[in-house]
């Protein structure tokens, strides 16, 4: 079963919630909501807010974060271009987000 493969909506808010367990994922969701991002904005926009290595930073961006908001379907994430969208299921987590805001 895929994360997609919802089933009722307790099981909806603790996939979200573990989504957004990450700071990471909590910013990049935050800076999806103005539009579309490249791993590298995202990269040096967490820099800035955490003070963490940049190449350590974008490295758990691309092996770890974006893989996990994508399998959830928050985010599209194209590799070959490093382009992040908004995901199918993004305006699912937007309610959370806002409340987060």
């Amino acid at each position: 079963m895929s994360h997609c493969e919802w089933h009722d909506k307790p099981a909806q808010l603790d996939a979200v919630f573990h989504v957004l367990s990450s700071a990471y994922r909590r910013r990049i969701l935050f800076e999806l909501d103005a539009g579309r991002l490249r791993v590298s904005e995202v990269s040096r926009r967490l820099e800035a807010e955490y003070g963490d290595d940049r190449d350590r930073i974008e490295l758990a961006v691309r092996t770890i974060h974006l893989p996990k908001l994508a399998d959830f379907e928050f985010i599209e994430w194209h590799s070959d271009s490093d382009e992040i969208r908004r995901g199918a299921r993004f305006e699912e987590v937007r309610p959370v987000l806002d409340g987060l805001d």
